[in-house]
């Protein structure tokens, strides 16, 4: 192992820095012809502007779960708070059809017989386009056979038509809760009976009717055990508040929270006193220490009478000493995670994708306060519904919180007024229905004034079967429902042109669909992809074999891959459009990889710096300038072979302290440098045999093993980023500026000491940092092998950085 690999290595580089800072000063550059072997590599920063108006990285967002690091509410019970009821949208595309009645494609559903019956339907394509009706009864398909529905119209459905289904139910309030019945007890929905001022409009009963009886009611959180400490670490004050009421004064009610470890972890057991008449119940409690991991659960036990419930929360309204200690508490108005937010603070990016799984959901459900949101479901392979999750203006607050542009996915169930609804919302006056809501929740001022922009995307992946019932599998279709959603939205009053990116999706390996896509759609600013690397992965052997790799994957993109032929693509059309990336990370989820290598390879610092690699290069070489990492929040998932990987969250643990994967440091670092303008940066001479190292006789490429990108930032400062692709050698480099006089620059790297290391038990990957007191033109310094090197300067005296 060579010295640039040790824990030491920031040490070595450092002094190595300071000896070259405090030394004579550069000799004048001479002119020589190319490829003269030298000493070293040198990079010269050039004042060409590559790429304008650079934009920092972004990430995606994803919902609330009650596992893992995607618990990133403030509420602990958060999923159906409120015991609201249920809706369910979807697209089926017809295979078979016939007067009145249709077969979908196949195979089988995941909907039982009549599950859609009494739902609205509309036909958004061929000669019925825009027809409506009730589905009066529904089957699901059988083997290979598609579901079959029988309309209240007589319309002659067609092979290719595309439907969507609306289904709304009152009921089901306790969809994402658990009960637990004993006895004759009982659990059942109320309508129209809820607490004074709920914005909801339904409550939960729980009954026993004998003795012996019992009705439980749990919630669950924190239920991922990965390590020796939780995921959800609950220290801090706290308070419990939720609404009740009971007819019967005989009735028996006790709430319990609790994590269940042994010995049992008991924070809350309190008897709750009723009264006929509805009544907030409030309890505070502290937890001094919580190190255990373990699932939590609050319960509400009955066991004798009947009550009814309402709007629970379950919230820290103090933060732990942990935090305090760091500084003083963030300010945070939003109901998410305090820890989460700091995070992003510290991250700093530069656009927050909204992935929460609403793929069939309405306008109205996005925009409800959680005590009023209904669970949703789209999916084609299952009746069951999503949990509640955050809703849109709380995404909104925490992207101004951070400064963030929005991302929104609309979902493809959307009807050309709903996305004027959307418009209306995000930019009309406070005046409009959809304002008014908006002043209602707290926002008077109209959310495109607090944005540069707000990009609106049709669907998640609309192509992909995982996803199907929010999917349009017919690219021509989903090309012009995008042309009729959008062009909705720009004939609404106050939609704003320079403030909006109307975005269409493809999938990167999709050519010829991703070109009827757009060739059928015309009103869409950007078309969006999701350019993954190592899919399909067997054992690949050595670190060397695995990083090469890794490297080679993002050239062959740039230079002749799949995003090279979609770019030609686009840019060649009469349309030609920005290409954005809505999702990139690693996507090692095929192939005979090993779980050991797994682990080894794909939460390392070496693949944080390959997707640094992979994002700079495509934001250089394409002019890419929207992409958004995948994701802020998860902790691994499981492959069809029950194999682990440990993807896509570049936070493992927002703990405290903060448990951040590699990748987050490799965002950090690239989010200092992203500003104002990224110039050309000109790479010259080669090496003679150094080290055992023979480089080819000519000059280095940029992005082949040496790979440098520069910024003028607005304000007069500028970055320089260069990785160093080779898996074995440090390379040597000499700095090139325009001006001759040193001035001050901040180094970062991303610090390892085997670039397999990982942060999932111990921190062994961080950025460290010093100052540069000398830097500018002549200045050199060795990069060791697969590094990510970083240098900031702030404007000079002389009202330029350089």
């Amino acid at each position: 192992m060579s010295w640039f690999q040790s824990k030491d290595a920031p040490v070595w580089l450092g002094l190595l820095l300071l000896l070259n800072a405090c030394g004579e000063s550069a000799p004048k550059t001479q002119d020589k012809p190319d490829l003269v072997p030298s000493s070293h590599i040198e990079i010269s920063l050039t004042d060409e502007v590559r790429v304008p108006a650079v934009r920092r990285f972004g990430i995606n967002l994803t919902g609330q779960s009650y596992w893992g690091s995607q618990q990133i509410l403030n509420n602990v019970v958060a999923l159906n708070p409120g015991f609201e009821g249920r809706q369910f949208q979807s697209l089926v595309d017809v295979a078979i059809g016939g007067r009145g009645e249709f077969v979908t494609r196949g195979p089988a559903s995941g909907w039982t017989e009549n599950f859609w019956k009494g739902a609205r339907f509309e036909l958004i394509n061929g000669a019925n386009k825009g027809k409506s009706g009730r589905i009066m009864r529904s089957w699901p398909g059988v083997g290979d056979g598609g579901a079959r529905f029988v309309a209240d119209q007589p319309y002659e459905f067609a092979s290719g038509d595309v439907l969507i289904l609306r289904l709304t139910s009152d009921g089901y309030g306790d969809g994402q809760w658990w009960p637990q019945i004993e006895g004759a007890g009982k659990v059942s929905t109320t309508v129209a009976d809820t607490r004074p001022g709920s914005p909801g409009t339904q409550s939960l009963k729980l009954t026993t009717t004998r003795p012996g009886d019992r009705v439980n009611l749990r919630a669950y959180a924190d239920s991922k055990r990965a390590g020796h400490e939780p995921f959800l670490r609950l220290t801090g004050e706290y308070r419990l508040s939720f609404w009740a009421k009971s007819n019967r004064p005989d009735t028996q009610l006790k709430v319990f929270f609790r994590r269940i470890t042994d010995p049992q972890q008991l924070w809350l057991e309190k008897e709750v006193a009723l009264e006929a008449a509805w009544k907030e119940q409030t309890f505070d409690f502290q937890i001094a220490r919580d190190s255990r991991p373990g699932t939590i659960e609050l319960v509400f036990e009955l066991s004798r009478g009947e009550v009814q419930l309402d709007d629970v929360s379950l919230k820290r309204t103090r933060p732990p000493t942990s935090i305090l200690e760091d500084g003083p508490p963030i300010k945070n108005p939003t109901p998410f995670r305090d820890e989460m937010v700091a995070a992003l603070q510290r991250l700093r990016p530069g656009i927050l994708r909204y992935h929460v799984g609403h793929w069939g959901d309405t306008l109205d459900n996005m925009l409800a306060e959680p005590f009023a949101r209904k669970t949703m479901g789209y999916s084609y392979w299952s009746a069951d519904t999503d949990p509640v999750s955050y809703p849109l203006h709380h995404f909104l607050e925490l992207c101004q919180l951070v400064d963030a542009e929005p991302w929104v996915i609309v979902p493809v169930t959307f009807s050309p007024r709903e996305m004027q609804g959307l418009i209306e919302y995000l930019a009309g006056a406070s005046d409009t229905h959809y304002g008014r809501l908006r002043r209602e929740q707290g926002y008077r001022e109209a959310w495109i004034k607090h944005f540069d922009r707000i990009h609106l995307e049709l669907g998640n992946e609309a192509w992909n079967e995982t996803f199907r019932g929010a999917t349009i599998d017919d690219p021509a279709v989903y090309g012009m429902r995008g042309q009729e959603l959008f062009n909705a939205a720009r004939r609404t009053v106050s939609y704003q042109k320079d403030k909006f990116q109307l975005i269409l999706g493809g999938q990167p390996i999709g050519g010829p669909r991703n070109q009827i896509i757009h060739q059928s759609g015309k009103a869409h600013d950007a078309f969006t992809l999701a350019p993954y690397t190592r899919f399909s992965l067997d054992d690949p052997g050595t670190a060397t074999h695995f990083y090469r790799d890794l490297f080679e994957e993002t050239r062959n993109q740039v230079r002749e891959g799949w995003m090279k032929q979609n770019f030609d693509m686009i840019n060649q059309s009469n349309h030609p459009v920005p290409l954005v990336i809505y999702e990139t990370n690693l996507h090692t989820t095929e192939g005979d990889i090993s779980q050991s290598a797994l682990d080894r390879f794909i939460p390392s610092a070496g693949s944080a710096i390959g997707m640094g690699f992979h994002m700079l290069h495509f934001l250089s070489e394409m002019g890419i300038r929207d992409q958004c990492f995948y994701n802020l929040s998860q902790y691994n998932f499981k492959r069809a072979d029950e194999k682990e990987v440990l993807l896509w969250g570049a936070v493992r643990n927002y703990g405290p302290p903060l448990q951040a994967r590699p990748s987050f440091y490799m965002l950090e670092m690239l989010n200092m440098a992203l500003d104002g303008d990224m110039v050309k940066t000109e790479h010259s001479g080669r090496l003679p045999d150094w080290q055992g190292v023979f480089w080819p006789n000519k000059a280095f490429h940029n992005g082949n093993l040496l790979a440098s990108y520069g910024f003028k930032h607005r304000d007069g400062g500028g970055a320089l980023v260069v990785f160093n692709l080779d898996t074995n050698e440090p390379i040597p480099v000499r700095l090139r500026f325009s001006g001759k006089k040193p001035f001050k620059a901040t180094y970062y790297q991303l610090s390892y000491a085997q670039v397999t290391d990982n942060n999932e038990t111990e921190r062994e990957v961080r950025i460290v940092d010093f100052e540069v007191p000398d830097f500018g033109d002549g200045y050199e310094t060795p990069l060791g092998p697969i590094t990510m090197n970083l240098w900031v300067w702030e404007k000079t005296e002389g009202g330029k950085g350089r």
